[in-house]
């Protein structure tokens, strides 16, 4: 028969000593999740949501945080403040800058090959198409007309080939928002935590560590200088730590504002996108084959033909001033 193995003693959970008392790992996770949410009041940072990990990267910083050295606070949320410097610039950059801009000459120099069409030539109540007819002939003035639309059809073409360049570099730029919002995002939880650690770190020593300091000290024999150094300094590193903590909630405000310029920067990229895609695609096509289909139909008079052709030139005009507005 086996021997019996002998009865395991249960396992404890693991604890750690926390103010003079034996306090679980669970316990000491649920009362750091409960300063965190408090603190969130005295930080303005009540948007912050409080899950699990975030809480535990708010308390790895604040167990980083070196109060009264002044390099490490100087250098504090360096590196985040740096990615919010660098999303500014890139968002500076997407905007488009030059890039619009050459898209709005692309469809100014259309606008303009555009109204090179002497329409007015047509209108059957004018002097000049009165004047015309009676020297030339009303033939005349729908070959220069066709003459004046070739030409025109010519140079939209040449544009719309130049502006290709500038349109496929803003269709990069507009895939490339997916990955600022994400960025965006990123530095803006990141600012929160810094903000959340500091102003708890800031908490403990302004009211716990510095009151019971100079307690201590008082009840001491005599004024030793040199042990109240201590005193001073971490004063100087509360100031310190208060103008830090204004210019990272400040920062944060920042990143939390950039959402909606970003939002705002992409709409308007996709709407310069899509309306020169429309006039590149639909616009331009269908104004050349109604100005051909119009100079075709002679049996309808110039009136007719006037009307017509006016219609088209007023319709192209008005896609093209909204897309360079």
């Amino acid at each position: 028969m086996p021997a019996r193995l002998p009865a395991t003693a249960p396992v404890a959970k693991p604890a750690v000593l926390f103010a003079d008392r034996a306090v679980t790992a669970e316990q000491l996770d649920a009362e750091w999740h409960e300063r965190v949410m408090a603190a969130r009041v005295d930080c303005d940072c009540t948007d912050f949501g409080g899950d699990v990990k975030a809480v535990q990267r708010v308390r790895n910083l604040y167990g980083e945080i070196r109060f009264v050295d002044a390099h490490f606070q100087s250098d504090y949320a360096a590196e985040v403040t740096e990615l919010m410097r660098q999303l500014q610039d890139q968002l500076a950059v997407s905007v488009g800058g030059s890039v619009t801009a050459s898209l709005h000459q692309s469809a100014l120099a259309i606008l303009d090959a555009a109204q090179q069409v002497d329409v007015a030539a047509l209108d059957p109540k004018s002097w000049r198409s009165r004047l015309s007819d009676w020297l030339q002939g009303s033939a005349v003035r729908r070959i220069k007309l066709r003459q004046q639309f070739d030409a025109a059809a010519k140079a939209i073409a040449i544009q719309l080939a130049n502006a290709q360049p500038a349109l496929a570099e803003l269709k990069r730029g507009l895939q490339e928002y997916s990955g600022l919002f994400a960025r965006n995002e990123m530095v803006f939880e990141q600012l929160t935590e810094h903000v959340l650690a500091a102003q708890i770190k800031l908490m403990d020593v302004r009211d716990r560590e510095l009151p019971a300091l100079e307690q201590r000290l008082s009840q001491q024999q005599g004024r030793d200088p040199f042990a109240w150094q201590e005193v001073d300094a971490m004063r100087d590193a509360i100031e310190q730590w208060q103008r830090k903590l204004g210019n990272l909630k400040l920062l944060r405000h920042t990143a939390l504002l950039t959402l909606p310029q970003l939002r705002l920067s992409q709409r308007n990229l996709l709407a310069m996108v899509g309306r020169f895609n429309d006039i590149q695609e639909i616009v331009i096509p269908n104004w050349k084959q109604q100005f051909i289909t119009a100079l075709a139909l002679s049996d309808g008079g110039d009136k007719q033909l006037f009307d017509a052709i006016s219609r088209l030139q007023a319709g192209l005009r008005t896609q093209l001033e909204q897309l360079t507005s």
